[in-house]
């Protein structure tokens, strides 16, 4: 092999941290520095992206951020970031709050790896402090930064809290911004704002595939779901194809609003005519379809079918279907099913005994 520097082990670490490999990606580390060669902060960003997990924490987080100590990394904005971005994916929030309230000089690289922490890691009402904080502090908010907040004010369903944000957005100049464009419908339909919504819907032609998917999304979470499935068509019309997300959407639209045969000839064509995986999340709905409709066979035939393996959501659902239309025997089934899964789960042991409700 020919001779390696430091840009060829980014490399090699990188790989290992896309893989979520932090064994490998130390491991790699580790000979590097045998070798006699120094590290850079593109080392240190790509080790650290590779703990993404509790478990990785104090076998490998702590000891980089050890050694981003000793090698005089720490004022390095990027580290600076990537260490705030990693012990909240370790479940330490607490030391990412700790690590960026005593850094001295913050920039919007930092405040946003910081808001995206709480957004991500901890409850949505402290994002919302920090995004406070950042326009008192006049911090200069990029797109990153408004499309975080939005998505965290659209899970908070806090109507107020967006339409302040919005009039911020516009008078900043980025309501045309596509990617803060799609996070403000985004909000507003996740806070049931429908007409909101299509006041800044961008004409047909212009919409992106992720507005689409927003709009249907919107449609289908309020109850519109005959208009959910016209803008699905619509959106076929102009030649844009859809895809997983737009499949859950389309599904669930169907299943909320009884559409049986649609939502089964969607997911029929999602896979023929589209070409789009079937994921675990178009599974549930179509338990969900079937077992709105006490269609409980079928149901039970799909999941025997299922092109990847049953999880928890499609017990649960089938066992809700179970305890409507009072089928024991199959409820009793995905209760066994679900403590399979985890025989500690408090909750499949209460749902156990529900479908006997259902039958009385």
């Amino acid at each position: 092999m020919p001779e390696r520097d430091v840009v060829t082990w980014n490399a090699l670490i990188g790989g290992h941290a896309d893989n979520t490999d932090p064994n490998a990606a130390l491991e790699s580390f580790n000979l590097l520095r045998r070798e006699g060669l120094l590290s850079n902060y593109i080392t240190i960003v790509n080790l650290l992206g590779a703990c993404l997990s509790p478990d990785y924490l104090l076998k490998h987080g702590m000891p980089i951020h050890a050694h981003i100590v000793v090698a005089g990394f720490e004022l390095n904005t990027y580290v600076q970031s990537s260490l705030i971005t990693m012990y909240a994916q370790c479940g330490n929030l607490n030391a990412s709050n700790f690590i960026f309230d005593v850094l001295a000089n913050k920039n919007s690289s930092t405040w946003n790896a910081i808001l995206s922490a709480n957004a991500h890691y901890g409850p949505g009402e402290e994002a919302l402090k920090f995004i406070a904080r950042m326009r008192n502090d006049g911090v200069d908010l990029d797109q990153f930064s408004f499309s975080v907040a939005l998505a965290t004010i659209g899970n908070l369903t806090v109507l107020d809290e967006g339409q302040q944000l919005h009039s911020w957005i516009i008078k900043l100049g980025f309501e045309s911004n596509e990617y803060v464009l799609n996070a403000t419908m985004d909000m507003y339909g996740k806070c049931g704002e429908i007409d909101d919504v299509f006041k800044i819907l961008p004409l047909p032609k212009s919409r992106s595939q992720r507005s689409w998917n927003i709009l249907i999304s919107a449609l289908a979470r309020h109850g519109f779901f005959r208009q959910a499935t016209k803008a699905f068509q619509e959106m076929l019309d102009i030649g844009l194809r859809p895809d997983h997300v737009t499949f859950v959407s389309l599904l669930s639209a169907c299943s909320h609003g009884g559409l049986v045969d649609e939502g089964l000839a969607y997911f029929s064509l999602m896979t023929t005519e589209f070409g789009v995986p079937t994921g675990i999340e178009h599974c549930v709905c179509i338990i969900d379809l079937l077992g709105r409709s006490g269609r409980l066979a079928e149901a039970e035939a799909f999941i025997d079918e299922m092109p990847v393996p049953p999880n928890d959501l499609v017990w649960r659902s089938l066992l809700a279907a179970c305890k409507i239309h009072g089928n024991l025997e199959l409820g009793r089934k995905a209760a066994d099913h679900l403590l399979e899964l985890d025989s500690s789960d408090d909750s499949a042991y209460v749902l156990y005994s529900n479908p006997a409700v259902g039958s009385s």
